[in-house]
This record gives structure tokens, sequence and C-alpha cells, in this order.
């Protein structure tokens, strides 16, 4: 019995090594075409749709408003700050609604004071697009809507939301701020310059009537 175990160790032996290496091959082949398809879809390799770049520091958020204003009274030489205080406080909120359906949606939609987005707002924008799907949302919800909204803004009820940041948006009024009294609009253009500024959002452009600043961020 042990002899013939012996010599029909070859065949059997032959058989798993072969059966092994198929099995091999195929998880092989199966985990190529599920990284590639994962990947596809999270390169946003998709016709048609907006391609994000990498994500921005947010100019307008509470905390960098706060060091802009510091360094604007650090800085303040000229003595035109003196007098003028500007309260930073939060007067906006950067939220990010997860409808679960498209009832959902549709009561998001529903208020049309809503200014909503498929895409992120503190994200570069690559190339633009027609439409955005986010690669983590599950293929039967809707994507993320986003917006920036007043904080005395009632959400609808019932929908799940994220407040990604709180934030300060001064030029709201054009001759004063949310959080305080009247200061003057070119302090608070200075301000958010400076807010740009220290985020890397301020990009300046030279026209034929001198240089002109602009922000890479969108507020909203």
């Amino acid at each position: 019995m042990k002899a013939k175990n012996k010599k029909n160790w070859p065949i059997a032996g032959t058989f798993l090594l072969f059966l092994i290496g198929f099995v091999f091959l195929l998880s092989c082949e199966s985990e190529h075409d599920l990284t590639t398809k994962k990947s596809t879809f999270g390169e946003h390799n998709i016709a048609g749709m907006v391609k994000l770049g990498k994500k921005l520091e947010n100019p307008y958020s509470v905390e960098n408003m706060q060091k802009a204003w510091s360094n604007l009274k650090t800085s303040n030489t000229s003595g035109r700050i003196s007098g003028n205080e500007i309260e930073i406080i939060t007067s906006h909120r950067y939220i990010k609604f997860i409808p679960k359906n498209e009832a959902d949606l549709a009561i998001i939609k529903r208020d049309s004071s809503l200014v909503l987005y498929e895409y992120p707002l503190d994200y570069e924008i690559v190339e633009q697009g027609g439409f955005y799907r986010d690669p983590g949302v599950p293929s039967n919800q809707p994507t993320y809507r986003y917006c920036a909204i007043t904080i005395d803004k009632k959400l609808p009820v019932g929908i799940e939301f994220e407040v990604l940041a709180n934030l300060f948006i001064p030029d709201e009024n054009k001759d004063g701020n949310p959080g305080g009294r009247l200061v003057s609009s070119e302090l608070i253009r200075e301000l958010v310059d400076e807010a740009l500024r220290i985020t890397n959002n301020l990009q300046e452009k030279v026209t034929s009537n001198g240089r002109v600043q602009a922000s890479s961020w969108r507020p909203a």
C-alpha cells in the first residue's frame, strides 16, 4: 500500500500544483481588474465630469480670518486700523449634505435659497465638467451636495449633514462686518486679501491697467 502511494504521488502532485497555479492566476487577474476599475473611478477619468485637484486651505475659516486680522494689526505702521475693530465670529457654515435617496435630494432642492454644488468648494478644479460624483458615494445614492449658509439659516428637517467649517465672510456686508460695527470696505478688502495670502489662495495677475488680485477660492 505504501509503495502504491509513492507510485501515484507524481501524478497527484502535478495536478495539485497545476490547480494551485490556476487559482493563483485567476486571483491575480481578478485583483488586477478590480484595481484598474477602482483607480479609474477614483482618478475621475469619466468623460464630462469635473476633475478636482489638491485640497485648498480655507481662507474664510474663523481661525484663518483671526490670523489675518492679527497680522493686519501687527503691521499697522500707518495707523490706518486705529479705532477700528473687526469682531471675527462665525457668520456662515460650510455644509455637506448627505442625501440617502432621491427623496432626500428633492427635499434639499426644494429650498431655492440654498446654492448647492455637487463638488466640494475647498478643492482646486483642474478640469471643468458638466457634473461631479464623489467616488466614495454608493451607486444607489445621490452624490453629496455642498453649500455655505448663514448661521441663522434653518436646514431641511431629517436630512443628514456635516458641518465642514465655521466661516467668517465679511464681504457679505459691503460696508461693515457681520460681527460688529461698521468698518471701511477698504479694510474689509485688506482683511480678505491677507486671509487669501496666508492660505496660499491669492493669485496676482498683471493687466494693462495694473495689478489685479484674484482668488483661487470659491466662497459660494
